[in-house]
Formats: C-alpha cells, sequence, structure tokens
C-alpha cells in the first residue's frame, strides 16, 4: 500500500492594540491538500503443501487493485477581539472546495463563534486566596465538514475489468471481460456538515487547588453520508446516498 500526502498551508497573521483597553488579533490563510492512495498485491486461495505460504503454493490468485486521489483546497479566516483581558470574542469561517464531488456540490463553507467572559478579571474582588482563583464562562458554536465516503469516487459510474475469467473451449485462450459495477453512483452527494454547541465554565479554588469544570454539548451531523443497499432487480448492489442526521448530546463535569 502506498498513501502519498501534499499539505500546503499559507496563512497571514496580525496582533494589534486598538485602543487602550480592545485588543484584535486575526489570521487569514489558505490551504491545499492532495490524497493519494495506491493499493496493488495478490489475494490466493487453495493452499497446495501446508506450511508453505507463498503465492507460487496456492491454486487461484486474484488480483488486488485499489487506487484513490482527492484534492482538497481551502480559505479561512479568524479574528479574536479582547476588551480589557476579560471578554474575548472570536469568530472564525473557512471554505473548502473537494475534488470527488460534483461541481454543484463540492463546496462547503462552515463558521464558528466563541464568547468567554472572565468574572474574576472583571470584577477582583470576587478572588480570594483561599476561596475563589479563577473563573470562566463560556459558550461556542463551530462547524467542520466531513468528505470521506466508502467509494473512492461515489459522484461517477465506473467499470471493472476481469482477466482470465473464462477459458474458450474451441481456442483455449482466455477472456478479458469489463462490466459496469456493482456501486450506483451518486451524482447529488454532498459533504456532511458537523455542528457543534458548547455551553459551560472553568473554575478553580484554594489557591488553584480544587477545579470545578461543567460542559453541555450538543453535536450533529448533517447529510450523514451512507452506504444503501439496492435491489438486484436495478443492476446495483449499493450506493451512498445523504441520510437524515445524527445528533449527540450530553454533560462533562
Amino acid at each position: 500500500n502506498n498513501n502519498t500526502i501534499w499539505d500546503h498551508f499559507v496563512s497571514i497573521n496580525g496582533n494589534y492594540d486598538i485602543s487602550e483597553k480592545l485588543g484584535l488579533s486575526f489570521t487569514a490563510g489558505a490551504t491545499a491538500r492532495s490524497d493519494s492512495y495506491d493499493r496493488s498485491g495478490v489475494s490466493s486461495t487453495g493452499q497446495i503443501v501446508f506450511g508453505v505460504k507463498r503465492h507460487f503454493n496456492y491454486q487461484n490468485q486474484l488480483p488486488l487493485q485499489f487506487s484513490r486521489k482527492r484534492n482538497i483546497v481551502g480559505l479561512l479566516g479568524q479574528a479574536t477581539l479582547d476588551y480589557d483581558d476579560f471578554l474575548f470574542l472570536n469568530v472564525s469561517a473557512r471554505k473548502d472546495w473537494v475534488s470527488n464531488f460534483q461541481s454543484a456540490n463540492n463546496s462547503i463553507t462552515y463558521p464558528g463563534a466563541s464568547l468567554s467572559f472572565l468574572p474574576t478579571n472583571a470584577f477582583p474582588e470576587l478572588k480570594s486566596e483561599n476561596g475563589l482563583n479563577f473563573l470562566k464562562i463560556r459558550a461556542s458554536y463551530g462547524t467542520s465538514a466531513n468528505f470521506d465516503t466508502d467509494s473512492a469516487y461515489p459522484t461517477v459510474g465506473f467499470t471493472e475489468q476481469n482477466t482470465q475469467v473464462f477459458n474458450d473451449g474451441l481456442t483455449g485462450e482466455s477472456i478479458t471481460t469489463n462490466q459496469v459495477a456493482n456501486f450506483k453512483a451518486n451524482p447529488d452527494l454532498k459533504p456532511e456538515l458537523l455542528e457543534e454547541l458548547e455551553l459551560g465554565f472553568e473554575s478553580k479554588f484554594w489557591k488553584n487547588r480544587v477545579s470545578l469544570d461543567f460542559t453541555y454539548f450538543l453535536k450533529t451531523t448533517n447529510d450523514l453520508i451512507v452506504e444503501e443497499p439496492l435491489a438486484p432487480a436495478t443492476g446495483f448492489t449499493l450506493t451512498q446516498s445523504n441520510i437524515g442526521a445524527i445528533e449527540n448530546k450530553g454533560i462533562e463535569a
């Protein structure tokens, strides 16, 4: 198996004091990633001599061949505002284009934002050496995308080539055949969009010896990509589709 990855990233960063209490930092950039995967091998069955694990010692050999290539190009941006070291706002956005989806569905934008407030910095009188030392209240919303598919090229149809599958009784020659694959292409397939909402707080007490944290989270996967079986009467056995959503929520403390 050979897996080759080329990953490139370029960015511009800045950090400014807008006023005595207000600060701004930002990042803007672009990414380009190329993934190439190639599998080449042989699968053998029908061992002749026990214990000799070499392909020549098997009656049947089946070639194994699989390849996939995917390119992803993205633009991203992030900015953070901080006010007097007790209030922080972060906003971000990213847009990706992927090569193994159709042009109508090959790009997706996913934004994010977070807000945090430090009462112990805003109101120093809340702090005490043997009591509350630190308190942060936070809320965030983030999104990301998933482009992974079981099929290398799920939106286009392809054929399969089988060599030496039939021996002609008259000529004694093996025949190479081509056939439409069992997988049915889905040109309407879209990337998955993952959303996550978090609410919580972080606190420290008694000279920072005791910590108390709490988080509520809600994670949702939209346009979930699944493998869908098909009736053989269609001429195919499976395809990939976007169906529904998965929601996961809970509490961490």
